[in-house]
């Protein structure tokens, strides 16, 4: 894999990540990030050199209305991004990841919340504003992606926990961001006490899926 284009990477950190340990023959990395002060972040990133030798970019836009690079790409990662894309919009992305914008054999690699009630985050988005989301998440990004042409290569799933019982200032400062200033951090606060202080809902379960074209 020599060139990967991630989406909605925030600071980046894991696709970096990803990409540094994973993909040792890569020789262009393009981040796709909507948010200006994550590009701020994204770029800092970049600056550290932690790609040796990998030829960095980022495009200051969205899923939606990315128009694609030069030339197709072996990869793409799309860690926790497509649960706020629209069904649609994701089915069209999908198909243009398969006919424009992939080479044949080129991997797509998702990480996303199984379903709408899989974790303390999922609902605390859906208190504070979200649509209801009732869906199964993976299970329509895996037959989404399946109907545009891609095959399932492997499948994981990844358990953890997310304590945000007593969130830190800078966690509400982003779910501000996520919601674009429409709630106070004192409506974030009391949703959170009222949604996180259950035990059970500390875990989240997300699942790892990699499709190939």
């Amino acid at each position: 894999m020599k060139s990967c284009v991630a989406f909605g990477t925030s600071s980046g950190d894991d696709e970096i990540e990803f990409a540094r340990r994973l993909l040792p023959n890569l020789r262009a990395f393009t981040a796709v990030e909507c948010d200006p002060m994550s590009v701020e972040a994204l770029q800092a990133n970049f600056q550290k050199g932690q790609l040796r030798g990998v030829e960095t970019s980022v495009v200051e836009t969205s899923l939606e209305s990315w128009t694609g690079v030069g030339s197709p790409v072996d990869c793409v990662l799309l860690f926790n991004v497509l649960f706020h894309v629209k069904p649609k919009d994701r089915r069209v992305f999908f198909e243009k990841l398969a006919t424009r914008y992939m080479d044949a054999g080129g991997i797509v690699v998702a990480i996303d919340d199984e379903s709408a009630d899989s974790s303390s985050w999922l609902r605390l988005t859906k208190r504070l504003g979200y649509p209801e989301y009732t869906y199964n998440l993976y299970k329509d990004i895996e037959e989404d992606m399946l109907a545009a042409g891609f095959r399932l290569v492997l499948t994981q799933s990844i358990i953890g926990k997310r304590d945000l019982v007593n969130p830190s200032e800078d966690a509400v400062k982003f779910m501000e961001l996520i919601f674009h200033h429409t709630v106070s951090q004192e409506e974030i606060r009391t949703a959170i006490a009222e949604i996180c202080s259950q035990p059970d809902l500390c875990n989240y379960n997300k699942r790892l899926a990699i499709f190939q074209k």
